[in-house]
């Protein structure tokens, strides 16, 4: 709960920079102790006028008084060189557990996958455990539409290299009609099931989503499951629900561009399950305003011995 989240002291806080109103929502609430603090910034919206007003919250407004590191969206060696650094700032002597906190309201989908998989890499010494919050945001309006990027396997997120027979394609489906399409047409899965969140952000989100992907969901799609976005636990469940029988006899491969939550729990199954990859296309951001609704979704990851993660 955001009181759990409150009165608990974190070595950690990662949080983002970006245009959306959201990206400062739950950073303002956030009344906890933290003893080092991350900002990561987008590198082409320095000129963003809302951009710069979250930027200068940040910097001079909030109590955290932190710059944002300005990225590419891909950016793995830098990102991964920033959390290097940060972990080491953040470190006591004497330490038996290391907390993190990340706000992946406003971040691409790489950027907490990496983060995801650097803790999964590095070598703490200690139990470590992150707290995953989203804001949920309502949008308005969209840009005109982009050019998809190529395909990329998420950081951490690639499956062992086997002989399959088949190909499982398991998409979550959002408001970005195209890029299902040009994925499954790259990918040509064997069988396609699809993820569409119930209930949504809002009481008509999965109508619009629904209507939004109707060509992918009448032509491509075998079955469609529903999972809440407000519960990465829940969503989890069901996704290892739909991959699990194909394990051992074919390959599954997660296309994420469903809200958030569901990519994140997409990214947690890849991590445990080295049969499952998650592939990812950026068009960017909608362009339009998210607003927070002000309701939040937490999760917390563990890190295990026996497996990576735990939610």
């Amino acid at each position: 709960s955001l009181d759990d989240v409150c009165s608990s002291r974190y070595n950690l806080a990662i949080f983002s920079c970006g245009y959306e109103e959201r990206s400062i929502f739950f950073p303002g609430l956030f009344d906890g102790v933290c003893k080092k603090v991350l900002v990561l910034g987008f590198a082409d919206s320095t000129t963003n006028n809302d951009y710069q007003l979250n930027s200068y919250f940040y910097t001079h407004v909030s109590r955290y008084k932190a710059t944002p590191i300005n990225l590419e969206y891909v950016d793995s060696d830098r990102i991964f060189g920033h959390l290097l650094d940060a972990v080491a700032e953040a470190s006591d002597d004497g330490l038996d557990e290391f907390r993190i906190l990340v706000d992946y309201s406003s971040m691409p989908r790489f950027w907490y996958s990496e983060i995801l998989n650097f803790v999964k890499n590095f070598d703490f010494g200690i139990s470590v455990f992150c707290d995953f919050v989203y804001s949920v945001g309502e949008h308005h309006g969209v840009s005109a539409p982009k050019q998809l990027s190529d395909p990329i396997v998420l950081p951490g997120c690639a499956a062992v290299s086997t002989y399959n027979k088949e190909t499982i394609g398991i998409f979550s489906l959002g408001f970005n009609e195209g890029g299902p399409i040009c994925l499954h047409h790259k990918i040509e899965p064997d069988r396609t099931l699809s993820l569409v969140a119930r209930p949504g952000a809002l009481e008509d989100y999965t109508d619009k989503a629904m209507q939004c992907n109707k060509f992918f969901l009448e032509n491509f799609s075998s079955r469609t499951i529903y999972a809440p976005i407000h519960s990465v636990d829940q969503s989890y469940s069901i996704l290892r629900e739909m991959f699990y029988p194909y394990l051992g006899n074919a390959g599954v491969v997660m296309v994420p561009f469903g809200p958030k939550p569901h990519a994140l729990a997409s990214m947690l199954a890849a991590m445990n399950f080295p049969e499952i990859s998650c592939l990812y296309s950026s068009m960017g951001g909608s362009g339009g305003a998210v607003k927070p609704t002000t309701e939040l979704v937490i999760c917390r990851v563990t890190k295990l011995e026996k497996y990576p993660y735990s939610s």
